[in-house]
């Protein structure tokens, strides 16, 4: 079972608690314990929230999201890119990134330990994506390498640009 506490110091807790009826012969022991998980569901809860904030990224309408694994496939893009370069969905996730753009050797970076810790792995302002019909879009765009927590891969973001 888990609940909050409050201490005497007016400082809230959560604990999980858990009970065992053991007997020994004739007598019968309750055997429990308290232990203190107040870091763990602050840690869930961090989860969370960065979860909620990644599925809004993904979900806009003004950012054109991709994310690679690391052999540069696709494993997930959104509704944005996928009107920005014309292709649907389900004929991107698993493909190569060369499909519609050519990533930069930093990508190759991602989860490496070599690979820059905060910020992104390359930013430009002249990233080519290719369209289904050929057609060449000159947008802006940065890639970020995943968290380690995510394994190997790395985020496209292209940014919303007038020439898109």
């Amino acid at each position: 079972m888990q609940y909050r506490i409050i201490r005497r110091d007016g400082e809230q807790r959560w604990v999980t608690e858990n009970a065992n009826v053991l007997t020994v012969e004739t007598d019968r022991y309750v055997v429990g314990t308290l232990s203190d998980i107040t870091q763990q569901r602050q840690a869930q809860e961090h989860g969370r929230d960065l979860s909620l904030l990644f599925e809004t990224l993904i979900r806009s309408p003004s950012f054109s999201v991709a994310v690679f694994d690391g052999n540069q496939r696709e494993v997930m893009v959104n509704a944005s890119l996928c009107r920005r370069i014309g292709f649907e969905r389900d004929s991107l996730v698993g493909s190569p990134a060369s499909l519609f753009c050519q990533l930069p050797e930093a990508a190759m970076a991602s989860g490496r330990p070599d690979a820059p810790a905060d910020g992104p792995l390359f930013v430009s302002e002249a990233f080519a994506l290719r369209h289904r019909d050929g057609r060449t879009l000159q947008t802006t765009a940065e890639l970020w390498s995943l968290p380690s927590t995510m394994g190997t891969g790395s985020l496209l973001m292209v940014l919303p640009t007038p020439q898109s």
